[in-house]
């Protein structure tokens, strides 16, 4: 074979052997860079995301919860979620409805409660929050929210229990503030709050419960209740027992089957600048005990009386109509 033809030979030898070889690198390149994340976007399922779309991104609201980074925002949709196992809100995140109107999106759980919060500062806004067990399937033991720690803040939401109660605080450390919530229609008191707990309403509603509308129990349970209306109940409108304490300013308390606001076994509320009218028992009801300062109320319409009192301790009453 002469020089050309071999050199001929070997070019065209070259570049049969070099077409698998680039192939073989370029597909090893892809797999490299597959591997190190630059090549596909999409993100692992452990994740964690600081935004989330419910259920748009992520169909199932537990899941969701899972995959939402601390101080992430939880996004809902409006419609109607059901699900039978609580929602456990255990850190610093934002479950926000996507509307203005609460009753546009409703988180509903038919097994428990809706929410169990133990986060120190988590916000909640714009939720309707709903137990519904229906007729025949009734537990009084888990509350649409409860609340066991943290200060965390649940705005413009609707909480409603057709089991048992709609928010029931407990423990040293729960301090929380609801702002411009309804809790209605619930099976036992519409606010429960005990163990040492505290908490702040302000300009709530509660109505249409079974027990009392709010009930404060434990001498070191104190609550801050402003602006607010708790009326249409079938028992007592507030209940403070137990050695409870709470401060009640500027509220209406009015239309309850018992009386508007009970204190009993050496409990010691403030109650300021309240209207207390057209209970079907009386205005204020004050006995075993319980002392408290009572201070310009409006108290008419009540059908027995618009004070009761019955071996009561330490009492302050100035500036009220009626004052006695």
């Amino acid at each position: 074979m002469d020089f050309k033809l071999k050199n001929e030979y070997r070019c065209e030898k070259w570049q049969i052997m070099s077409k698998p070889l680039g192939s073989l690198f370029i597909l090893a390149l892809f797999f490299m860079f597959q591997g190190t994340g630059e090549v596909s976007a999409q993100p692992d399922e452990a994740t964690q995301l600081a935004q989330i779309t419910f259920p748009r991104d992520i169909a199932d609201l537990h899941q969701a919860l899972e995959r939402l980074a601390d101080g992430g925002i939880l996004t809902i949709q409006p419609g109607v979620h059901r699900f039978t196992k609580s929602l456990k809100i255990d850190r610093d995140i934002q479950l926000i409805g996507t509307t203005d109107d609460p009753a546009d999106t409703t988180i509903e759980s038919s097994g428990e409660g809706c929410l169990v919060v133990t986060a120190e500062n988590a916000k909640v806004q714009g939720l309707t929050l709903q137990v519904k067990f229906g007729e025949g399937n009734v537990t009084f033991n888990d509350p649409a929210i409860l609340v066991t720690q943290g200060q965390s803040e649940f705005r413009k939401c609707r909480i409603t229990s057709d089991s048992a109660f709609g928010v029931w605080f407990s423990g040293s450390s729960t301090d929380p503030t609801f702002v411009q919530c309804h809790i209605f229609n619930c099976r036992g008191a519409g606010i429960f709050v005990h163990k040492d707990s505290k908490g702040t309403f302000n300009n709530c509603e509660v109505y249409g419960y079974a027990k009392s509308g709010i009930e404060v129990q434990d001498e070191n349970s104190d609550l801050k209740v402003i602006n607010c209306k708790i009326y249409n109940g079938t028992a007592n409108g507030i209940l403070v027992r137990k050695g409870g304490k709470g401060t009640f300013d500027n509220c209406e308390v009015y239309g309850n089957m018992l009386s508007g606001i009970r204190v009993q076994e050496n409990s010691d509320p403030k109650v300021t600048n309240c209207t207390i009218r057209d209970n079907k028992r009386r205005g204020i009801v004050i006995v075993s005990g319980s002392r408290g300062t009572y201070e310009h109320n409006m108290l008419s319409g009540n059908k027995l009386s618009a004070w009761y009192l019955d071996n009561p301790g330490t009492i302050i009453r100035t500036g009220n109509q009626p004052n006695e």
